[in-house]
């Protein structure tokens, strides 16, 4: 019976255990106006974790931290968080997003089919507004960005903007498919990268507050 016991005692102290390890925390929250986290009040110094969902009000704002990089969400705008091999995934859902790494693969964006990635490995800023389902801007403030929509890659240089522009997917006609399928089709008219000169009001507003930010490469 003792050994009965004691067994069942260190499965009630292991089993909580395992549990609290699986939730890593990925980063915190350093700024809240105005946001939630989880559908509750976010506020300065909550701890964020995998999975989390971020959102501001009409005149909200949230900044996150997590190892070296960080992103700010600006007025209604919402995003989730996800961890990866070497860092985390904003996955934007709305709005604006900026954010500031020390290194490329801290941090990495999801804008509807858009996978933005930094290039390099020095710090960098940039910002990703999703206008549409089906459109977004994306601008690089400091170094070079990688915009990948499924087989379509633009690279965006240090101070410039890019509007992306997601086409439906073309519907293949009926009795296609008799010819020989090439190994890796093209889709012409699935992406349109068109470059966009600097913004200077929405956009530059964006990086005065990135510029306000305690520089990502230093503690």
């Amino acid at each position: 019976m003792r050994q009965l016991l004691a067994a069942v005692s260190s499965l009630l102290i292991v089993v909580p255990s395992a549990r609290t390890g699986a939730a890593v925390p990925l980063g915190v929250v350093t700024m809240a106006e105005r946001a939630q986290l989880r559908s509750l009040r976010a506020s300065t110094g909550d701890t964020v974790f995998g999975g989390d969902v971020f959102s501001t009000d009409d005149v909200g704002a949230l900044r996150v931290r997590a190892g070296a990089a960080q992103f700010q969400l600006f007025a209604s705008s919402s995003a989730a968080v996800t961890p990866t091999s070497t860092g985390i995934r904003a996955t934007l859902r709305s709005g604006t997003l900026a954010l500031a790494s020390a290194n490329s693969e801290a941090i990495e964006v999801q804008a509807s089919e858009a996978r933005i990635r930094l290039q390099g490995n020095g710090p960098a800023q940039a910002q990703v507004t999703l206008v549409s389902p089906r459109e977004l801007l994306v601008t690089a403030r400091r170094g070079t960005l990688e915009i990948s929509v499924d087989d379509e890659t633009q690279i965006v240089p240090e101070a410039a903007s890019y509007r992306v522009l997601i086409d439906p997917a073309p519907q293949q006609p009926d009795g296609a498919g008799t010819k020989p399928v090439q190994k890796h089709p093209k889709k012409p008219g699935r992406v349109r990268f068109i470059y966009v000169v600097l913004v200077v009001t929405g956009v530059a507003a964006g990086y005065s507050v990135i510029e306000a930010w305690e520089s990502p490469d230093r503690p």
